[in-house]
């Protein structure tokens, strides 16, 4: 997820459509304009489900790094037409309460939150997946580097424990020697995907999930 507001696009896949969501970047709009951009997509895609051809009882969110923020807040926190079913995040940050430049104004979580994290903590805290896990959250699937110096592994670890705590299903792949971004991954990123297609295909219970 990444970009402007648009109409979502979807594209056709082996057995799954996908909408591609943009939203508006922290340098257009502070938070929390970003998840209700993806909530008024995920309505929309709902409300249009039947001309789609989508099963408005299946929708799941996938992002990475700041988009798997906000995917994963708008698994949390949807409700009615925006509520999620599953969710994957690929080195998605999970507490912008506890990043490291608290006062810096011009640090990517202060320009999305509009001012440093220091003096906006507990509105950081609203934004953050990690103090916003409940136990009727959807499964997760986390997917991360173990290498990853943007956003630490142990992030995916304290976020799926997190979950599991609250008797919510949290799967996690480490991508081992992986950076951000997946830099020095040895597994082709065509694997991730697929490995979140089996995922999804377990959650949903299609036919032949593992």
């Amino acid at each position: 997820m990444d970009g402007r507001p648009a109409v979502p696009r979807a594209h056709g896949g082996p057995g799954y459509a996908v909408a591609d969501v943009d939203y508006r970047l922290a340098l257009e709009a502070v938070w929390p304009a970003q998840q209700a951009d993806v909530d008024a997509a995920v309505r929309w895609l709902r409300h249009h489900a039947a001309a789609l051809r989508l099963d408005p009882d299946r929708f799941a969110v996938l992002g990475e790094s700041a988009g798997g923020q906000i995917s994963a807040i708008a698994a949390l926190t949807g409700t009615g037409d925006a509520a999620i079913q599953a969710a994957i995040t690929w080195y998605g940050p999970v507490d912008l309460s506890n990043l490291r430049d608290q006062e810096d104004p011009l640090a990517f979580p202060a320009l999305l939150l509009g001012g440093p994290i220091g003096e906006r903590r507990a509105f950081a805290r609203l934004a953050s997946p990690l103090h916003n896990v409940h136990p009727d959250a959807p499964p997760f699937f986390l997917i991360h580097g173990t290498d990853d110096d943007t956003v630490p592994f142990a992030e995916a670890v304290g976020f799926a424990e997190a979950l599991r705590a609250q008797g919510v299903r949290c799967d996690v792949l480490a991508v081992e020697g992986a950076g951000h971004v997946f830099t020095g991954a040895s597994v082709e990123v065509g694997t991730l995907t697929e490995a979140g297609a089996d995922f999804l295909d377990s959650v949903f219970d299609r036919p032949g999930a593992g």
